[in-house]
């Protein structure tokens, strides 16, 4: 799914900008309109849902409940300066956080959501040219609560990521297919050691998320987890 973003680039705004109404439009450029596009990744821990907008326009459905751990993938959006605006549900409590950002053109971007204190925001420009045939990409985006570092081994201890430093995201490596990835990511001193399983497609392109928090455990959090998010 992720390259036909590539190709939708300069479409009709009213084709491609979700719930965009003749308001929404009006006060867009006049000529040809520059989009970018966003995915968006909750990261907060507890956080049963959210709504995502940007200039007042919402990018995910309400079908789309975006609970912790899960991603709105990319739409396309407004480029340039634009106010994105979102409210994270708890139980009966609502959060709502506003932040200003950058989308450049033609510019494909992720955004996540985490929770440092208050609600944060944590923006890459991401790379989403497909790889070449019988290989994969994946980076590891590191959101897990007080955990400065964490290393990502593969089967028999080979490193993949070295160091991924909290609120950071690494640049893409690529994967051969066809083979499964018994992944071993843990701390620089081995105290928190997580384990997760994958097989990438052909083509396909990965982010494995760090989530949650190294001190938070009971309460109906589960403290530090890797997830892989497919795009």
């Amino acid at each position: 799914m992720v390259y036909k973003i590539l190709f939708f680039f300069w479409a009709v705004v009213s084709m491609t900008l979700f719930a965009c109404n003749k308001a929404s439009i009006d006060e867009m450029h006049d000529g040809v309109v520059n989009l970018s596009s966003v995915g968006v990744v909750n990261a907060v821990p507890g956080s049963s849902g959210m709504d995502v907008f940007v200039n007042s326009t919402r990018i995910n459905n309400t079908s789309d409940k975006l609970f912790f751990g899960e991603h709105i993938p990319y739409r396309n959006t407004y480029s340039g300066d634009v106010e994105f605006a979102l409210t994270s549900y708890s139980g009966t409590k609502q959060e709502v956080h506003k932040e200003q950002l950058t989308f450049h053109p033609n510019r494909v971007y992720s955004v996540f959501v985490y929770r440092e204190g208050g609600l944060k925001l944590l923006q890459s420009e991401d790379n989403v040219l497909l790889p070449a045939k019988g290989q994969a990409k994946l980076r590891v985006v590191h959101l897990g609560g007080n955990v400065a570092s964490m290393k990502v081994f593969s089967d028999e201890r080979n490193v993949i990521f070295q160091r991924v430093g909290y609120k950071e995201v690494s640049s893409f490596i690529n994967l051969p297919i066809n083979i499964g990835y018994n992944l071993e990511i843990t701390d620089e001193n081995s105290d928190v050691t997580l384990e997760l399983s994958f097989e990438p497609q052909n083509q396909g392109i990965y982010t494995l998320l760090i989530k949650g928090n190294k001190n938070n455990v009971g309460a109906g959090e589960t403290g530090l987890e890797a997830k892989i998010i497919k795009h």
